[in-house]
């Protein structure tokens, strides 16, 4: 060392590497999340906008279908 310490001076076993982000959308998060918990082959650019839509389309029709279920049983028990 010559008297200005560093990262790597500090600590020779971290990498730089991690300070580098990457910009991810939250439905691309979540389509790369699907394709890799299910073990579905990896899309291509093209193909995996089209199932982030569908996932989007998927998950708000399943909360459009539950405020539905919540607002007919809180109608039906405060008749």
């Amino acid at each position: 060392m010559d008297g200005n310490p560093n990262l790597a001076d500090a600590n020779p076993h971290r990498s730089t590497a991690s300070y580098n982000r990457i910009a991810v959308s939250p439905l691309t998060a979540i389509v790369r999340l699907f394709v890799n918990t299910f073990g579905i082959t990896q899309p291509s650019p093209e193909t995996e906008a089209r199932a982030g839509r569908v996932i989007l389309a998927m998950l708000i029709g399943v909360g459009v279908m539950i405020l539905a279920i919540a607002f007919a049983l809180r109608s039906a028990f405060l008749r």
